[in-house]
């Protein structure tokens, strides 16, 4: 998956539209795919907080595919500007990370996620 493609999936998903329109202006039309992440992370918690799970799934899922298909780039971005941006360590964030799909959350326990007392 390229970073074009990555946006056009990212796109996709509602509410993402006007986040990647700000990105642009900010950056003044070029795409700086570590602070796209950080944007997308933040719409992530976002959508988390008002319950819209629907729309959080979808955007995990087009994250989890840039991961997983995604140029040396694109994979370094999700996992230090989405993923490391999350504080998986914070037992704040585990209801969230929870929500991700396996191969974030495999990069979050190798970044030291926070997981409940096991007796």
């Amino acid at each position: 998956m390229t970073k074009e493609d990555f946006v056009r999936a990212l796109a996709d998903v509602p509410g993402a539209g006007p986040v990647i329109d700000e990105h642009y202006k900010d950056m003044e039309g070029e795409l700086l795919g570590h602070l796209l992440m950080a944007d997308m992370q933040r719409f992530a918690e976002d959508l988390h907080r008002r319950g819209d799970t629907d729309t959080l799934h979808l955007l995990l899922a087009v994250v989890d595919a840039g991961l997983r298909t995604g140029d040396e780039y694109l994979v370094n971005a999700v996992e230090v500007s989405f993923v490391e941006n999350t504080l998986v360590w914070d037992p704040a964030f585990a209801g969230f990370i929870s929500a991700w799909p396996a191969a974030l959350q495999a990069v979050a326990d190798s970044q030291g996620r926070w997981k409940p007392p096991t007796s």
